[in-house]
């Protein structure tokens, strides 16, 4: 007997935890696949810029070939099915061209069970803040 396929959309955090794995092979056109079409994308790998889906995809392409990029230690709080957020170390290139060291919080916002809305923080409490703020629209 043939086992039932899963057909249940992906949610936001198994889409997220499919983006971890991506990016750890450096998969970029799996990476891809995880943000909706309408997507905008704060990232390290953009410099903290907000972007669509292809210009994302393509910064980190460019990020994982710089040899500095690294992003690690991927942590999640399920805020709510559709929320999440995730905090990683981070190591890139500055804006001044030097080398910086971070934690990253990234608060992400799904839409059909893929990332719609990322926006970067310094902190977990600034992230919480302006949810509470702006709300998930």
């Amino acid at each position: 007997m043939k086992p039932a396929e899963d057909t249940a959309a992906p949610t936001l955090m198994s889409t997220l935890k499919r983006f971890e794995s991506a990016h750890g092979r450096g998969s970029v056109e799996e990476m891809r696949a995880c943000f909706h079409d309408e997507a905008l994308i704060e990232s390290v790998a953009s410099a903290g810029h907000q972007l669509g889906p292809d210009e994302t995809a393509e910064a980190l392409q460019a990020a994982l070939q710089d040899g500095l990029y690294l992003i690690a230690d991927w942590r999640y709080e399920e805020i709510s099915p559709g929320v999440v957020l995730s905090w990683t170390a981070a190591r890139h290139r500055s804006a001044r061209g030097g080398v910086s060291h971070e934690t990253v919080y990234r608060l992400t916002v799904g839409r059909d069970g893929l990332m719609w809305r990322v926006s970067l923080f310094p902190s977990r409490a600034e992230a919480l803040a302006e949810l509470e703020r702006v709300g998930t629209s």
